[in-house]
């Protein structure tokens, strides 16, 4: 049976007990006038019949998405349930019709998904192709990419119907699928970051599906640290994206806050700052000094705020010295922020 839209409004037909509704062939325009008995009015079912119908058979035609043949079934049991009264018989047609109802839901709303996979997909393949074709990257890094965009293939597009207030209505999870763009990110910034930068850029704002969590950390921040990454170059900036990666495998959610921490702090540093700063996290993350790491943002900021670099790098130095030779992390802290404070 084709998709057809039927119409919710109806007027009296020229016959007794009767009216008139139009149903139209959404691929052919195709008009048929129809007469329904005045019991189908009886009750709200077919104007909910009606609604949910078009809503199906609108979206299916949109998105290319076939009902196949329970399509008929659903629109049978709809009309026979509209037209039936009260008792044994409409009860078991309306519990069917239910049923085809939300199992065409389902199937519109797997096939939306499995087409909006196929379109990510084809996108993510312009970036390995166009990589392949500018022969920008080392060839390490071409190969790290590759293997990012293929691993990101694999995953079924997100479908984040579920939120905190429970499943979203039918309509409302439709349009959001659709509208949904999974390599915005991606396209918006990729191609601007020094190709230098680029595989762990990449490693970096698709953390969250490359390492199975179901928060999606760093997306909607693609732009940002683009632009970070423009102010850096390309030496800070690969210390500055392995330092976001490292603080996100510690902990996705800390790591997450580090990067917006650090923002304010980066960005009004000079650029012999910004070098001992990156130096100064890199050291204390290869040394496992998570609660240093975690007051960098911090510390180190205000440290290079406070002296100039040549003190600020004794400073650091000492502190790190004091690491070495079996201090406790707490009082080296208090190191730090003794300086900080001081005239």
């Amino acid at each position: 049976m084709p998709l057809t839209l039927i119409e919710i409004s109806f007027e009296k037909a020229n016959r007794p007990n009767s009216y008139w509704v139009v149903e139209k062939e959404i691929t052919t325009g195709t008009i048929r006038p129809r007469h329904l008995g005045t019991s189908a009015f009886s009750d709200n079912f077919y104007r909910s019949f009606a609604a949910e119908n078009n809503l199906l058979a609108l979206n299916a035609a949109k998105f290319s998405v076939d009902l196949g043949e329970d399509y008929a079934t659903f629109y049978q049991l709809g009309m026979r349930a509209s037209q039936q009264l009260d008792g044994q018989y409409r009860e078991r047609t309306t519990e069917r019709y239910y049923e085809r109802r939300d199992a065409l839901q389902a199937k519109l709303v797997t096939g939306l998904l499995d087409k909006k996979t196929q379109q990510r997909n084809a996108e993510l393949e312009q970036i390995v192709a166009g990589e392949e074709a500018r022969q920008e990257l080392s060839a390490q890094d071409a190969e790290r990419v590759k293997q990012i965009i293929g691993t990101l293939r694999q995953f079924p597009f997100k479908d984040y119907s579920d939120d905190r207030l429970g499943i979203r209505p039918f309509e409302q999870r439709l349009i959001y699928i659709a509208e949904r763009d999974e390599t915005k990110g991606i396209k918006d910034n990729y191609w601007v970051v020094h190709p230098s930068l680029r595989a762990d850029y990449l490693a970096t704002i698709k953390f969250s599906p490359l390492n199975g969590l179901k928060e999606g950390y760093m997306e909607g921040d693609e732009a940002r640290l683009r632009e970070v990454l423009t102010g850096l170059g390309t030496t800070n900036g690969k210390l500055y994206l392995q330092a976001l990666q490292f603080e996100m495998k510690r902990d996705a959610l800390k790591g997450w806050q580090f990067f917006h921490d650090s923002l304010n702090d980066i960005q009004r540093l000079q650029s012999e700052q910004r070098d001992l700063y990156f130096t100064v996290m890199t050291r204390a993350q290869l040394a496992g000094l998570s609660r240093f790491v975690d007051a960098i943002p911090f510390y180190s900021a205000r440290l290079l705020e406070k002296h100039n670099i040549e003190v600020a790098q004794i400073i650091v130095n000492e502190a790190f010295d004091m690491f070495g030779s079996g201090s406790k992390e707490v009082d080296v802290l208090i190191f730090i922020n003794k300086h900080l404070i001081q005239r």
